[in-house]
């Protein structure tokens, strides 16, 4: 089980976004349930991978907390881009 299912009251305005009237009002078509699922998939697979490399980038600087300079860090060497949006 996903550890995002999981915790689906977490993500259900994201989940419900997705499949909801807001993305047509933004004029793009509604998305099917299925494709709504593989791309809740696809957010938790890439979650975990940014978490994981924030976790290894704390560990080598000798901290217990995860920061958010980690979490940055991780953005930065998995050359992931903020603050683009799809539409």
């Amino acid at each position: 089980m996903s550890i995002l299912k999981e915790k689906k009251e977490l993500f259900s305005s994201f989940f419900e976004s997705v499949t909801g009237d807001e993305i047509c009002a933004a004029g793009q078509p509604a998305l099917d349930k299925d494709v709504a699922e593989l791309l809740l998939s696809d957010l938790e697979t890439k979650l975990l991978e940014i978490l994981q490399e924030g976790k290894k980038i704390m560990r080598h600087s000798k901290r217990h907390v995860l920061t958010t300079g980690d979490v940055d860090a991780s953005f930065k060497k998995l050359t992931i881009k903020v603050g683009q949006s799809a539409f």
